[in-house]
């Protein structure tokens, strides 16, 4: 959608840590979550989708640090 709008892609990273059943408690504890939103990008949609995707993957995994 956003290549056929031309549109600008905000990248998004979600954590979710410490989820889970601990063995002594009936239910499931809750977990921690962190969301990082990036800046938002206008990737050069000339470029095949396959490079996009690389892009996006980028941005997103730079978000984790």
């Amino acid at each position: 959608m956003a290549i056929a709008g031309n549109l600008p892609v905000v990248p998004i990273r979600i954590n979710i840590e410490g989820i889970g059943k601990p063995t002594s408690i009936p239910f499931i504890k809750r977990g921690h979550v962190t969301v990082r939103f990036g800046t938002p990008i206008m990737p050069p949609w000339e470029s095949d989708s396959e490079k996009v995707t690389q892009l996006m993957e980028k941005s997103v995994a730079k978000l984790a640090s």
